[in-house]
């Protein structure tokens, strides 16, 4: 569920439910013909509130489709997310995203929680489960340069609508490294553009 105020009219208290209601305007008349005869005719920008406090802008495309996004042009805020969970039990390199030719793979969040010690570095690379790393994605390209994480202790980046990190490479897959024999469970949220 949304709340959204419309930019210039923050007096007036408006719910979004099922369907949406644009105010139409008589520019012979500069005056609102739907809207209380009090509040000028500007230009309109519509903005949702988001459950996590953030708020979205509302653009339309070239082809007069509504897009909800951050305004920023950010990947995750505009793309369709992918989804994937993470279950790892060795010290190894693991694939958790498959590189797309050309495109870069952008994180919008991601949560690891493990059952033991453990360092886990998130790197990129190409190859069979990143055999050739090729940079980090999040800290340096080895465990000991990744996240060191306590015995029973999780990790949670981005809420999903924006990127927190992205591969500099296209086409590169997204890989964790990690240093203990023990598991490590999550959850990775990304689009790749």
């Amino acid at each position: 569920m949304f709340r959204y105020h419309i930019g210039m009219w923050r007096r007036h208290a408006i719910s979004l439910a099922l369907c949406l209601t644009w105010a139409s305007y008589s520019k012979a008349q500069q005056t609102p013909t739907t809207a209380p005869p009090d509040v000028p005719p500007p230009a309109m920008r519509l903005r949702l509130l988001g459950t996590d406090g953030s708020y979205h802008n509302v653009t339309t495309d070239g082809a007069g489709n509504m897009r909800v996004g951050a305004g920023s042009g950010d990947p995750c805020s505009t793309e369709t997310h992918a989804y994937a969970s993470i279950s790892q039990t060795s010290a190894t390199t693991a694939a958790v995203v498959a590189g797309t030719s050309g495109k870069k793979t952008y994180i919008c969040s991601i949560f690891l929680f493990t059952g033991v010690a453990n360092n886990v570095g998130i790197v990129e690379g190409t190859g069979t489960n990143c055999s050739t790393v090729s940079g980090g994605v999040v800290g340096g390209t080895t465990a000991a340069n990744g996240l060191n994480l306590a015995a029973n202790q999780g990790w949670q980046g981005g809420i999903g609508s924006n990127a927190i990190a992205a591969t500099a490479t296209g086409g590169d897959n997204v890989c964790l490294v990690t240093s203990s024999a023990g598991p490590l469970a999550g959850h990775i949220v990304t689009v790749q553009q």
